[in-house]
């Protein structure tokens, strides 16, 4: 080969290494950021860059909905929806007015976005019964042995109408019930204070021991603890769901034990439930 061959050769092959070299450190720049310089001793740092694109938080939808408008058992059912496809869960509390920290727990579950799916909460299902503070208002039915209702029935039955229908449209992943007991179920069968109920043909079971087992993890006292109880009443809200075949189960908190531990075991169940279904939760809500 001539010695101007080579030369010309080396230079393409100098040529071609550079176009490489560039190349490459372009890609890696796609990947990685400069770390920036540290600030000045007694300098605050300066503030990063703003993200690429807005939190995914900000992106979440809440709305709600009027069951029963117009009478005096209007109640609102919120609907928190992420921009990410996901399950839908349906909390409901309130069915009976007498159990305060199935209420007060689903007013805060309202309040919570999820990163994926839909979040359905039913924080007072029985309006007319947490306003009086009774188990249902003389003259009315219980809410949890009518399901799923008329809607052309009583004035109870409408209203069970209206939350079934609510399962029937969404056709949530699980439907939670949040109750309370008086008497705690270690002492006494059929109390059920410190249960999760769940029906017999469910097919979940192991989901509900490990959520359990994530409540009992911070209760020390052996009798506070939750056990699992299979079941579940005819026309409650698990026979509601199973008509769907739909998922379900029933919180029993016990009201021998101070109102906010209620209401904070209430809420575990449900982060829990939400964990394993791999959504995340913000709990306090847009800022």
């Amino acid at each position: 080969m001539k010695p101007g061959h080579k030369a010309l050769l080396a230079g393409l092959a100098s040529l071609l290494a550079l176009a490489l070299l560039i190349t490459y450190q372009q890609q890696l720049l796609r990947f990685f950021k400069p770390v920036p310089a540290a600030a000045p001793a007694g300098e605050a740092p300066a503030n990063p860059d703003p993200p690429e694109e807005d939190s995914i938080w900000q992106k979440v939808t809440v709305g709600a909905r009027l069951l029963e408008a117009g009478t005096d058992r209007e109640t609102p059912l919120y609907i928190i929806t992420a921009p990410e496809e996901g399950p839908t869960v349906m909390v409901i509390g309130g069915v009976h007015g007498d159990e305060p920290a199935g209420y007060e727990a689903a007013q805060v579950v309202s309040t919570w976005l999820v990163d994926r799916g839909t979040l359905l909460v039913l924080p007072r299902a029985n309006a007319l019964a947490v306003a009086t503070g009774t188990r249902y208002p003389e003259g009315t039915l219980n809410l949890n042995r009518i399901f799923p209702g008329n809607a052309a029935g009583s004035p109870t039955e409408r209203l069970a109408a209206s939350i079934f229908a609510v399962m029937a449209e969404y056709r949530p992943l699980w439907v939670v019930d949040l109750h309370e007991a008086r008497v705690f179920e270690h002492l006494q069968f059929d109390a059920l204070g410190q249960t999760i109920i769940y029906p017999e043909d469910g097919e979940q079971i192991e989901l509900i021991e490990w959520i359990i087992a994530g409540m009992n993890s911070s209760i020390t006292e052996e009798m506070h603890q939750f056990q699992v109880k299979r079941g579940g009443v005819a026309g409650g809200t698990i026979y509601a769901s199973r008509l769907l075949q739909l998922e379900s189960f029933t919180v029993e908190t016990t009201q021998e034990l101070p109102l906010q531990d209620r209401i904070n075991q209430h809420l575990d169940a449900v982060r829990l439930l939400l964990s394993s279904l791999g959504v995340a939760v913000n709990e306090t809500g847009l800022e």
